[in-house]
């Protein structure tokens, strides 16, 4: 059941945390946010945003859009992976603009290491001096484990729109079900060492990530050069697909235009889709 707030531009549906709700409506008060719905559970807040987009809602006109849900059944991560949540992860989904024709190409490039980089921002603010690190293109890790995962989509009939779908291991650490997975997890407690209220970070989370974003366009050399010294790859020896096959080589660090620059047995060349992995050395699983 959907229930219309005291702001009209939130809604909720079921019983979400009071504490969520609070947070949604400062995003919208200080007008960092246009709209939002919580979720008490959802399948997933990106499938909520896509049907949406798809449905063309009216809340579409006042971007950008949060969605955020204290429970994800169905939650998915890149290539299909699942990424659940519980009361201890922090799950939410932005619907950003992706309207000027000229901004689109730049926008696929950069905005999904915009997302980490925002994170990262945050969180180093936040938690001083804790350092996170960006692994390419789209995983916050802290402490040698995944810390926060990043999902970038878009309806292809409607690329006025871009879904960014954001995961964040607050209070629990989801277990790693995959035995070919090479990374582990971790969580911002576990490491911190104190009990943290996940939707007292969901404030600055959403402000920094949209703060980043916007510096696609006014800033993207800074925004470069922020990534490329959090990018946790660089200097390392890693495995990567081209061409449907897997490679290994050298990783030189990010690239001008967001992706891997990478030393290969060909000579350096460049990566701006898919996957690479650290090669794993006998005391680590990154």
């Amino acid at each position: 059941m959907t229930e219309q707030t005291d702001s009209p531009m939130i809604t909720v549906m079921g019983c979400p945390d009071p504490i969520g709700l609070l947070a949604a409506k400062r995003l919208r008060e200080s007008q960092v946010i246009g709209s939002a719905i919580l979720y008490e559970s959802v399948d997933s807040t990106n499938t909520a945003a896509l049907a949406e987009i798809k449905a063309q809602c009216e809340y579409l006109g006042s971007l950008p859009r949060l969605l955020v849900a204290d429970q994800q059944v169905s939650g998915r991560g890149r290539h299909g992976r699942r990424w659940d949540s519980d009361g201890g992860t922090l799950t939410f989904t932005l619907i950003i603009s992706n309207e000027l024709p000229e901004l689109r190409e730049a926008m696929s490039k950069y905005c999904s290491l915009a997302v980490g980089v925002g994170i990262s921002r945050f969180l180093e603010y936040e938690f001083s001096p804790l350092r996170t690190s960006v692994k390419w293109p789209n995983d916050i890790y802290l402490a040698g484990g995944k810390l926060a995962g990043i999902l970038l989509e878009l309806d292809g009939r409607h690329p006025e729109y871009l879904v960014v779908g954001v995961g964040v291991n607050i209070g629990s650490v989801p277990a790693i079900t995959d035995p070919n997975a090479r990374q582990s997890a971790t969580g911002l407690t576990q490491v911190i060492g104190r009990k943290i209220e996940r939707y007292h970070l969901l404030d600055g989370l959403v402000e920094s990530i949209l703060e980043a974003v916007n510096e696609i366009s006014d800033d993207p050399i800074s925004l470069v050069q922020d990534l490329r010294d959090r990018c946790l790859l660089t200097g390392e020896k890693i495995e990567y697909q081209l061409d449907g096959m897997m490679h290994s080589g050298l990783c030189l660090g990010i690239s001008e235009g967001g992706g891997l620059r990478i030393a290969s047995t060909d000579g350096e060349i460049e990566i701006t889709s898919g996957e690479a992995t650290r090669v794993r050395r006998d005391h680590d699983n990154l």
